[in-house]
């Protein structure tokens, strides 16, 4: 794998969602995030739909505070490669940001709680796994999502579940995604 990675994203801000490629080098999406907190992200070949403004140029920068998630177009093919990930706590959690209902998985430390995660992880930008995603402008399920904590109002940790119920929820998220899709 060379050192110029791009990925196609789905961007939600607080103008309107912007689709484009990201260019993130050699590091995760997450990883490209909590580095260019407080600057901007470019976008090439950004198609932007809002209303509020639009862009006809070949790259658009966003300021990565007006940012609240970022989705690879990939994670959110059914079936999307899932990442296997050490030994760790995963708890389901619904977050609240403007115009736009979270739910999904947060990796914490064994025995750790989600909320305490939040508020001790010094990166604006955390992941959170088989996620699902309402709003005003879009639905979706996806593998992967990179929520931005400080555009978050509310969040609040689900009831634990066992490894059959999570994969069950993942798999009524990916039907809902397919339905929404075709």
């Amino acid at each position: 794998m060379g050192n110029d990675t791009t990925r196609r994203v789905l961007v939600g801000t607080l103008h309107g969602l912007v689709e484009g490629s990201l260019r993130s080098g050699s590091l995760r999406t997450l990883d490209f995030l909590n580095r260019a907190s407080g600057r901007f992200v470019t976008l090439l070949d950004p198609k932007v739909t809002s209303e509020a403004w639009q862009s006809e140029s070949a790259s658009v920068g966003l300021s990565a505070t007006g940012i609240l998630w970022v989705v690879e177009i990939d994670a959110m093919r059914l079936g999307a490669n899932r990442r296997s990930f050490p030994p760790r706590n995963r708890c389901g959690i619904h977050i609240c940001l403007p115009g736009y209902e979270l739910r999904g998985f947060l990796h914490t430390p064994l025995q750790g709680d989600p909320v305490t995660r939040l508020n001790q992880d010094q990166a604006n930008f955390f992941a959170l796994t088989s996620a699902s995603l309402i709003g005003d402008d879009t639905e979706f399920a996806a593998a992967f999502v990179a929520v931005n904590r400080n555009q978050m109002f509310a969040v609040e940790a689900d009831a634990p579940l066992d490894d059959a119920e999570s994969e069950d929820a993942l798999s009524a998220a990916e039907d809902e995604a397919a339905l929404a899709t075709s």
